[in-house]
């Protein structure tokens, strides 16, 4: 589980979910939407929509998961921003490994194009 001081509160997640500032979309996996921070550290949020499972279950797993990666990569994005991952259907079909290579590209492509 993430740290308190790097997950988002729920103002600023329905904040970034209806301002959509600034979103990545990355080829058919996570649609992220971020803005930068001005705290030391980037916070996170992960989304995952009835429509890729219907099951609580299965969303809570994968949502532990992407949870997990960014646990274990702090210092990415480089740039301290607050972002919420959207997750879409084909991630569901990435074991681990494959989800964590795919999420840190993500993250980092972030903040080489967008920073």
């Amino acid at each position: 589980m993430l740290p308190k001081n790097q997950r988002l509160t729920s103002n600023r997640i329905e904040y970034l979910l209806k301002k959509g500032l600034r979103s990545y979309k990355t080829s058919n996996f996570v649609t992220v939407k971020y803005l930068p921070n001005y705290k030391n550290k980037s916070r996170f949020c992960v989304v995952v929509s009835t429509k890729i499972f219907a099951k609580a279950v299965e969303r809570n797993q994968l949502r532990r998961r992407l949870y997990e990666i960014f646990r274990l990569h702090p210092d990415l994005p480089s740039v301290p921003s607050d972002l919420v991952v959207i997750a879409k259907l084909p991630l569901t079909t990435l074991n681990f490994q494959d989800l964590t290579k795919t999420i840190v590209q993500t993250l980092q492509n972030l903040t080489s194009t967008h920073s």
